[in-house]
């Protein structure tokens, strides 16, 4: 409907952009849409759609900054050393972290709760694997 103008108020659930060829006129807004509002608009034909690279800043380590700002440095670090090494110990992680295997093996159990990695019991040792999504979080997959 051209020429309308409003307000949506969000409410922190963000707003879905959906460019559509069948869109021919003005944009379209369904406000009641779940789990966040919808903006359909007519997407253009007269333009060679260019890949979007993204850049993301990393640690001195090679880690992504934004997966430290999500688990934590030492967290996201023995992610790290995990990929890096599929199969080590949670004493291998310890050691690489500088940090006592306590901690280590509180942060693998968190990896571990969040499907990030996988842990095989042998005797009494754990042997950390990264999953697909820990894999896909260090851009490893």
């Amino acid at each position: 409907m051209p020429g309308l103008e409003g307000d949506v108020h969000l409410g922190g659930r963000g707003l879905l952009l959906v460019p559509s060829v069948f869109a021919t006129q003005a944009p379209a807004v369904n406000t009641d849409a779940e789990p966040q509002p919808i903006l359909t608009h007519p997407a253009r034909r007269d333009e060679t759609l260019t890949p979007l690279t993204l850049t993301t800043p990393t640690a001195a380590d090679g880690t992504p900054a934004p997966l430290i700002a999500l688990l934590g440095r030492t967290r996201a670090a023995g992610l790290r050393v995990i990929v890096q090494r599929p199969g080590c110990t949670t004493g291998e992680i310890a050691t690489a972290l500088a940090i006592g295997p306590s901690s280590a093996s509180q942060h693998a159990t968190v990896l571990r709760e969040t499907s990030l990695i996988t842990a095989l019991r042998h005797h009494n040792t754990a042997l950390h694997t990264p999953t697909v999504a820990g894999l896909a979080l260090l851009g490893r997959t």
